[in-house]
């Protein structure tokens, strides 16, 4: 090979290197711009994902909260009818309430309470039978 066609070989691939990087500055702001655009719709599309996902759980929750709303009515409405069963066979809302209080105390395992039984005047005798019998006869201490 001789020196012209080194120097051309050299132009030739110095003009090639040139040409790729007048063409690199010529497309990359074009292929940025794309790209840019890409990622764009790529996020759109994912945040309308999103937001479809946000509805459809808050349709589900509704809808979930509707049916125990029902469910708790019909619970109701079931409990009222035994309540009424039950009263009705104990002589009224009184006979019920003191049934419930008397389950009640049962519950209580080895709770000691004090039961105040209202006399025929309706008053509870507070008490009965706490005072010493010597201070009564002696006319002692009252408290």
């Amino acid at each position: 090979m001789d020196e012209s066609s080194t120097i051309i070989t050299i132009i030739t691939i110095a003009g090639l290197l040139a040409a790729a990087v007048a063409t690199l500055f010529i497309i990359g702001p074009i292929y940025g711009v794309w790209a840019q655009r890409l990622k764009g719709r790529a996020d759109l599309a994912q945040a309308e994902a999103e937001t479809k996902i946000a509805v459809l759980q808050a349709e589900r929750e509704e809808a979930a909260a509707h049916h125990y709303a029902e469910a708790e009515v019909i619970r109701a409405k079931g409990v009222a009818r035994a309540i009424k069963e039950v009263e009705n066979s104990l002589g009224g809302p009184e006979g019920y309430l003191r049934w419930q209080y008397v389950n009640m105390l049962e519950q209580q395992d080895g709770v000691q309470q004090i039961i105040y039984v209202p006399t025929e005047a309706g008053l509870p005798l507070l008490e009965a039978g706490k005072r010493p019998t010597a201070a009564l006869a002696t006319g002692g201490a009252r408290g």
